[in-house]
């Protein structure tokens, strides 16, 4: 059941300004030892669920059930699953050996519940993550493959007939945001750029041509232990970073802001320092507000659209303390139209707040 946010707690979990509206347990999501990411989708008629990678599948919740709707089981078991969706259709990844890219249908939600299987296998490839340019139609999966590890574009605009256009970048991707360019710098307005995550680095590539890609630049932050992930606020000026290592030096929670205005030459320019020293995981920009799973502090919601960045609300899923872990909250997923944001936590389970 759900439970306002009063005198900093909600049914137990720590929280500001973030009401809780409904948490499901672990232990009540079948095939489900422990939570990894997540993404949202909205059917055609304005419902709105969670789809929530598990250790043997994927969770399909509807927002403020306590129960999951359905359960796509595929490819064994792996503490790695990322899950992107494309005109209606999830697209699965999972580091489980020869899982490929899973391909389901959520308009079968509409008719069918319970344990499912994907629509549609393609390779047997196992990779981490797997990246969707919604506008482009094109799927990228990193961190496996056939690109040593590297990005693999895949035409999507058939969700059932996805099909590789080829490596558009060789050496390892842990992570990546992939948009038609629409900021600042002129010389690439309008064209595809991908800015991968490499764990060492962030590289800007223009992915236009697909058979041609062309490296822009390439940026080491000051601090970087491991490039983890980033995604650009809505101007396209700005690169919000997380690094999932630098916590380990003794700091606190930390989160770099690089101005790509000049893709040809980004700027590292400032850093924001959280009030916990948790690891900042998955974040996702969405208006003004930068939507972070920190790991054991939980969602935290920095307002980014400021030249001095503050953290405005919270809502910490992790009981256990702030500390420098890998547990807690993996993902985030703040672009549902009704306000309300997905949280998964890794070991608890999946909370749904507003």
């Amino acid at each position: 059941a759900g439970a306002p946010c009063v005198d900093g707690a909600a049914a137990g979990f720590a929280c500001d300004g973030v009401d809780l509206v409904a948490f499901t347990g672990t232990s009540s999501i079948a095939y489900a030892e422990f939570t990894n990411d997540l993404w949202g989708w909205t059917s055609p008629a304005g419902v709105e669920y969670a789809l929530v990678g598990a250790s043997h599948g994927l969770a399909i919740f509807e927002l403020g059930r306590q129960s999951a709707v359905a359960t796509v089981t595929y490819g064994g078991r792996s503490y790695w699953r990322d899950v992107k969706v494309y005109n209606g259709h999830a697209f699965v990844v999972s580091e489980a050996t020869a899982h490929g890219l899973a391909v389901f249908d959520l308009s079968r939600l509409e008719t069918e519940q319970g344990d499912l299987r994907p629509d549609v296998i393609y390779g047997d490839f196992a990779a981490h993550n797997v990246a969707v340019n919604e506008e482009s139609a094109t799927a990228y999966v990193v961190g496996g493959g056939p690109c040593a590890y590297g990005a693999l574009a895949v035409d999507v605009r058939d969700p059932k007939s996805p099909e590789a256009l080829g490596c558009v970048f060789n050496g390892y991707v842990h992570d990546a945001q992939c948009v038609v360019y629409r900021g600042g710098d002129d010389d690439y307005y309008g064209r595809e750029i991908c800015f991968f995550f490499t764990g060492a680095e962030i590289r800007v590539v223009d992915v236009t041509n697909v058979n041609r890609p062309t490296g822009v630049s390439s940026l080491v932050y000051d601090g970087v232990a491991f490039a983890h992930q980033g995604w650009l606020d809505c101007a396209q000026a700005l690169l919000v970073v997380d690094d999932e290592l630098d916590e380990f030096d003794d700091e606190r929670t930390r989160t770099y802001f690089v101005d790509v205005s000049d893709l040809d030459a980004p700027v590292f320019v400032k850093t924001h320092y959280g009030a916990t020293t948790a690891i900042d995981h998955n974040q996702y920009v969405c208006g003004a507000f930068s939507y972070q799973a920190n790991y054991a502090a939980g969602l935290r919601i920095l307002d980014v659209s400021r030249d001095e960045i503050s953290e405005v609300a919270s809502f910490d899923t992790h009981r256990d303390g702030d500390g420098t872990t890998w547990t807690g909250a993996w993902g985030a997923y703040p672009f549902f139209a009704s306000g309300r944001v997905a949280v998964n936590d890794i070991d608890d389970g999946v909370a749904v707040v507003q």
